[in-house]
């Protein structure tokens, strides 16, 4: 039996047309929710600042104070607390916003029809935790073979300083990132596509990824290739008529508007289809 391909010309004239035919129902749906997370990251950042200023603005004055004349960082924890918690309202409402992307597009592939409010408000949080997690767990599995061979290349050049050893430790290094990354990088798609622990979710990325490991990095550079293209457009006159600032704002303008409205629904879809294309190839469920 001929083996189905990844990437064969029918596959991705397929995802195409299918992507543009989604696109009707699911960008005012995404933009919406991407909407809904700028308000509240920019609500949130607003409120953390009014808070700063009024409780610790005492404490940011005597810290610079003491920098200025070495004194410690003591008189800062208080202001450094308030920028951590800031920092974790912004990742935490951000991530529900990818969630809410990914839920959008699995509702219209099941033919179902969710208010955006509540799939940001309400459904995404069911998924925050097991994102998070499938993320962390995304790391370690990437993260953790780069780091043994940075140590041995470390340890090696430590006694004997070759140049050459230390291109090649990089260049592995590099190499191994980019090739478990891959196969990982379907797992918090597949996390909301069949509703999955985290454990899971990874298995089945490593799965639908495994012997079709340079398609997946030929589809990546294609969506890369095709987003510069189309952003070309809009960033090449701004470039050549840069002294004409009207004209560079009304570019940036259409740019910025362009990629939230069109170009980001439309990309978001394409990687789901291209998931479940994956999977369908693998049998997974």
């Amino acid at each position: 039996m001929k083996k189905s391909s990844a990437l064969a010309y029918g596959n991705w004239k397929k995802l195409l047309i299918d992507a543009f035919h989604s696109y009707p129902a699911i960008w005012w749906r995404i933009s919406a929710i991407s909407v809904l997370t700028m308000i509240m990251i920019f609500a949130g950042t607003a409120i953390f600042l009014q808070i700063g200023l009024f409780f610790f603005k005492e404490s940011f004055e005597n810290f610079m104070a003491n920098l200025q004349y070495g004194g410690s960082i003591i008189s800062f924890t208080s202001v450094l607390f308030l920028l951590v918690l800031w920092a974790l309202f912004v990742v935490t409402f951000s991530i529900n916003g990818k969630i809410g992307n990914l839920i959008t597009m699995r509702n219209y592939v099941h033919n179902k029809k969710q208010n955006p409010f509540n799939i940001y408000f309400k459904e995404a949080w069911t998924y925050f935790w097991r994102y998070v997690v499938t993320g962390l767990q995304m790391l370690y599995y990437i993260l953790w073979p780069v780091a043994l061979v940075l140590v041995v290349v470390f340890a090696i050049t430590y006694f004997l300083p070759i140049e050459l050893i230390s291109t090649i430790g990089f260049f592995l290094s590099a190499v191994l990132f980019i090739w478990r990354g891959l196969k990982v990088f379907l797992s918090q798609l597949l996390l909301v596509e069949f509703n999955k622990d985290p454990k899971k979710s990874i298995e089945g990325s490593i799965k639908a990824v495994q012997g079709n490991w340079w398609s997946v990095l030929l589809f990546l550079l294609g969506c890369f290739f095709l987003i510069s293209l189309v952003r070309v457009l809009f960033i090449g006159p701004a470039m050549i008529w840069e002294e004409i600032e009207t004209l560079v704002s009304i570019l940036a303008t259409v740019d910025f508007l362009f990629s939230f409205f069109v170009l980001a629904p439309l990309l978001i879809s394409f990687m789901y289809l291209f998931m479940l294309h994956l999977t369908k190839l693998k049998n997974i469920k």
